[in-house]
């Protein structure tokens, strides 16, 4: 099928060919963790599971059509590096619903939200089961990230430096969406967060490593860098209008959490920038929003 590919590949393909690998992938650590013991076994299910609930693979598709643009050939090497973007985001995600209290991901119960039921014949009243069961999608998503650090550095060790630098990124990105839930408004600029959290690792980073694999310039990179971080901002800014306007049944997204969670993303900075004290009273009531929002 990869040999008879068009040059330019579109999403849909990319997506069975990166399902392809990666469940290839995990059905062999799903062997692996039988010798440890059914426990680890069924934890490696779960990420079997919570991957193929949804995605639509955007940033192996990203990094495969740059790879093509800048005259890479070889598509079927390149898929084992654009997997690990797509392992990469998928740690990222878990993580990120232990950090959001989230239970559910693409209309579905989450890592958390399994083990929330899994443990409730083991784990007494009184013992924390949460926490128990948010150690379980730790765990998943450190897995994950060694996975596409083993990836990058077998298939292409020349972007280990471009890798580690996203995942150094994207983490102080989520360190300060984190702290803009409790934090004064306006303490933490909304831009950067798009451009650390979401730029780097979705688009920024795709790209370059596309672009490395091609051999490209420096001066060709610098430019991908720049319209990454644009496009970036533009992609998150949509994201942030489908966690408040959105429908969840067609977006898996909650429209309620964001602002329970009192993140400080553009559209409610916009909102107390122009609303009265009364309305942002009424916000914040609502939203048991605490936080000061920076109108006097």
């Amino acid at each position: 099928m990869v040999s008879n590919m068009p040059q330019s590949i579109d999403i849909e393909t990319t997506k069975i060919l990166i399902d392809g690998f990666i469940n290839n992938l995990i059905d062999s650590r799903i062997k692996q963790a039988e010798a440890i013991h059914p426990n680890y076994t069924q934890l490696w299910k779960e990420i079997s599971r919570v991957y193929n609930a949804g995605g639509k693979r955007l940033r192996p598709y990203i990094s495969l059509l740059t790879y093509q643009v800048y005259g890479g050939k070889n598509t079927k090497a390149f898929i084992p590096t654009a997997a690990a973007l797509e392992l990469l985001h998928l740690s990222l995600l878990i993580h990120d619903d232990i950090i959001d209290r989230d239970t559910t991901r693409h209309g579905t119960k989450n890592i958390i939200g399994h083990y929330l039921i899994e443990y409730k014949n083991y784990i007494s009243k009184n013992t924390d089961q949460k926490h128990f069961a948010q150690s379980s999608a730790l765990l998943a998503g450190d897995l994950l990230i060694a996975e596409a650090h083993k990836l990058i550095s077998s298939h292409q060790p020349k972007s280990l430096q471009t890798f580690h630098d996203i995942i150094f990124t994207v983490i102080g990105g989520q360190l300060l969406d984190t702290e803009a839930s409790f934090m004064p408004a306006g303490t933490i600029d909304p831009d950067d967060v798009m451009s650390l959290k979401t730029a780097s690792y979705s688009f920024v980073g795709p790209m370059l490593i596309g672009a490395e694999a091609a051999d490209a310039t420096k001066s060709e990179k610098d430019k991908l860098t720049k319209l990454g971080k644009v496009v970036g901002i533009g992609f998150q800014l949509q994201d942030d209008l489908l966690g408040v306007f959105g429908h969840s049944a067609k977006s898996g997204k909650s429209t309620e959490n964001d602002l329970k969670e009192g993140k400080q993303t553009s559209l409610v900075m916009s909102f107390y920038g122009l609303a009265s004290k009364e309305q942002i009273t009424q916000f914040n009531q609502i939203f048991n929003n605490s936080q000061a929002s920076g109108k006097q």
